[in-house]
């Protein structure tokens, strides 16, 4: 199946699609701490919708204050945030694309800091990974949020939105109440399964009653991931209750937000056999149009799933974040242009979680304000190819600029070329040919194998310099280290030089050190990893580190020692302050330091007396 073949015409419900691309809600934190929407917000969606995806799914939108997820979270429970929901329904309008409105309430998924209040739930239970504890839902309190569904849907409507999707599943509220595992109430929203299916029944009926001719989705999760957890067999009751409620299709996802976040947010190192078998399953036993997302933004996947009708739609959206004209490249055959998601979470999810608005670390302008030609053109001089140099570069240029780019190196990508080499990280390998197509694509005048100094900058004579020049690894002077046979993780990764003898000794367990010991066991070394403090993988992207940790628990061939100090190298073997007590370890063939990075300010203390602009960005 060609790629393109997605973009025919298509119908769903009384929608009519220009093709088979949703975008997923994605949770953004563009909003304020009251649910209005911001600059931000229009920004996102304008870029999104110019792209070429059929249909928008707004962000994650709380019913009830008391159903925020985030802070930053739009919400739908007064009539004032029709006039602000507007803004984004026009927008997304105005560049002939669709959008619908994504009703929530999450349940003991809620976050304290948002609401202010204990998160609720169908039972007494905490949510893992937020490790806030729910209270029980009353009835009154039930009622309240199944009439909030009505009202919210009543503002949708009234907002512009052409279509209506209810979150239905990833263990938010609606299959907290479906789940036997989330609720064990013995009254009449509790025990059977008629009782636990009641509350997305009288939700359902609200949605219905209050959307008017607008097209219904649920969507759901095909699978939890999680051990008592729904399962796809689980669902037949759920999705019949879909069908006979007069929704137009069901958007399959997957996991539980609170017990198996990996599996919710679709992590690079999931297998991608499982989201198969699941979609398959669930054809066979509903005849609902499905929208496939997790981790779809790749031609190879949707030519799998739309061509061996494993689902009628794709939802794409941490892939839009990477490019949002990822539909119209598809589209048009310009598939090298493409910008493609590594699935890392470190720029979408970890921002969100920290509190600052949605980012993608090889997209620098999401939710920015569009371009500007500059008035009086610069002569810039960019020093360093890796993300950071390459994104200020055609950054620079699309703005008019006259840029070089210098690297020492003859290849761009600086060190994010490392990464696709470490264990569970391949997919990282699609956004690095990303960034070097853009520069490819660039006017940018490009110098390789070429080392900055202060006479090199003063021959260029720029107007302004960006020094982009990472950093290196930082080597701890500890005693007879020299005379072991000593690699840095960067020489380990790059394959510079070779790992001797079986034991190897790891100097630093950081989310470098331990992602180099994954790849050693794999190969059969043995191998010890210290590190001075308690916290082993410190800097990892949270789910990253989470199922990192649970790897590294299960492999007997690695020992981590937190709170270890290495104090020396004697002929008899490493001397070590384990906790405050010294130890003797046995030599080891094979000393690898991954002992964090410096940044590399050499080419800044040249350029002291130089009289134009000076930027530091990246690592530097």
């Amino acid at each position: 199946m060609d790629i393109r073949n997605i973009f025919g015409e298509a119908e769903l419900g009384r929608l009519h699609l220009k093709n088979r691309i949703f975008m997923a809600p994605l949770k953004t934190a563009f909003g304020t701490p009251d649910g209005r929407v911001t600059d931000g917000h229009l920004n996102f969606y304008k870029s999104i919708s110019r792209g070429g995806t059929a249909a928008i799914i707004l962000e994650p939108t709380a019913v009830l204050l008391n159903g925020k997820e985030h802070p930053k979270q739009l919400c739908i429970h007064e009539d004032r945030h029709i006039a602000e929901l507007k803004k984004i329904t026009e927008v997304i309008h105005s560049n002939n694309a669709l959008v619908g409105c994504h009703l929530n309430h999450a349940g003991r998924a809620a976050n304290p800091k948002a609401t202010e209040t204990p998160p609720l739930a169908p039972t007494k239970m905490t949510c893992p990974s937020s490790g806030a504890e729910a209270k029980e839902l009353t009835d009154e309190q039930i009622q309240e949020i199944i009439t909030a569904y009505g009202d919210a849907t009543r503002r949708a409507v009234e907002s512009g939105f052409d279509f209506i999707e209810v979150q239905a599943g990833h263990g938010y509220l609606i299959s907290q109440f479906y789940s036997s595992r989330t609720n064990q109430r013995n009254d009449h929203y509790g025990d059977s399964i008629e009782n636990r299916l009641r509350f997305a029944k009288e939700v359902f009926k609200q949605v219905n009653d209050n959307a008017g001719v607008l097209p219904l989705i649920a969507r759901i999760s095909g699978k939890e991931f999680v051990e008592g957890g729904l399962d796809v067999g689980d669902l037949g009751p759920l999705i019949e209750l879909i069908e006979e409620s007069g929704f137009a299709a069901l958007h399959i996802g997957y996991g539980n937000v609170c017990d198996s976040p990996p599996w919710y947010f679709n992590h690079m190192a999931l297998p991608e056999q499982p989201q198969f078998d699941i979609l398959r399953a669930i054809r066979g036993v509903t005849d609902l149009p499905l929208i496939a997302a997790g981790r779809m933004g790749y031609p190879d996947k949707v030519q799998k799933v739309i061509g061996e009708g494993l689902a009628d739609f794709i939802a794409l959206g941490r892939p839009l974040l990477a490019d949002p004209e990822l539909p119209s490249k598809w589209e048009s055959g310009r598939e090298e242009e493409i910008t493609y998601c590594g699935a890392c979470l470190q720029g979408c999810l970890t921002n969100v979680k920290s509190g600052n608005p949605i980012g993608c670390i090889v997209n620098a302008e999401v939710g920015t304000e569009p371009l500007v030609k500059a008035g009086e053109p610069k002569k810039v001089m960019v020093v360093g190819a890796g993300p950071a140099g390459i994104s200020a570069a055609v950054t620079l240029s699309r703005c008019g600029h006259m840029v070089t780019l210098y690297d020492q190196s003859d290849t761009p990508g600086g060190a994010s070329l490392l990464a696709p080499r470490a264990r569970h990280k391949e997919m990282m390998e699609r956004p690095i040919k990303g960034l070097q197509t853009k520069l490819r694509n660039a006017n940018i005048k490009t110098i390789f194998n070429q080392r900055v100094d202060k006479e090199v900058v003063n021959q260029e004579n720029p107007d302004a310099v960006i020094l982009a020049t990472g950093a290196r690894q930082r080597v701890p002077d500890i005693p007879n280290l020299d005379s072991q046979h000593v690699l840095t993780s960067v020489e380990f990764f790059k394959g510079t030089k070779e790992v001797a003898g079986d034991r190897v000794l790891i100097i630093g367990a950081g989310k470098v050190g331990v992602e180099v010991a994954e790849s050693l066991t794999d190969v059969g070394k043995e191998v010890v990893a210290t590190k001075r403090t308690d916290t082993i993988a410190e800097g990892m992207e949270p789910i990253t580190k989470k199922m990192c940790l649970q790897r590294l628990a299960k492999n007997p061939s690695l020992k981590l020692m937190p709170e270890t100090t290495v104090i020396g190298f004697e002929w008899k073997g490493v001397r070590v302050r384990e906790k405050g007590i010294e130890k003797l370890l046995p030599p080891f063939d094979t000393i690898i330091v991954a002992a964090g990075m410096v940044s590399q300010v050499e080419l800044l203390e040249e350029l002291k007396d130089f009289r134009g602009h000076i930027f530091t960005i990246g690592d530097a």
